[in-house]
């Protein structure tokens, strides 16, 4: 399927960040968050100046019921300018 192509493509060129971002929005999409995680982890390594990288990974941490890990990517997502209203409507304000 769809994620499994976006994976081998994610093997055969390990720093494709589209690759990895398109198979943990899929993965995301199917609620597989522990999946997608290392997905935007990867995507991040590769470009960590990516917004919406950190933002998808810090709301898939506060899905997880980690929000200590959520507020530390959603802080680094408005660090590098993203404006959210989805952060204050999770409570989530930049320290």
């Amino acid at each position: 399927g769809a994620i499994a192509d976006q994976q081998r493509a994610a093997q055969l060129q390990p720093a494709n960040e589209q690759a990895y971002l398109v198979s943990a929005y899929a993965r995301l999409a199917l609620q597989q968050y522990k999946a997608a995680i290392q997905d935007l982890s990867a995507a991040i390594a590769i470009n960590p100046n990516n917004t919406a990288s950190w933002y998808h990974r810090g709301f898939i941490w506060q899905q997880l019921g980690q929000p200590k890990k959520a507020r530390l990517d959603f802080n680094k997502a408005n660090e590098l300018g993203l404006q959210s209203l989805n952060d204050k409507l999770l409570g989530f304000e930049p320290e």
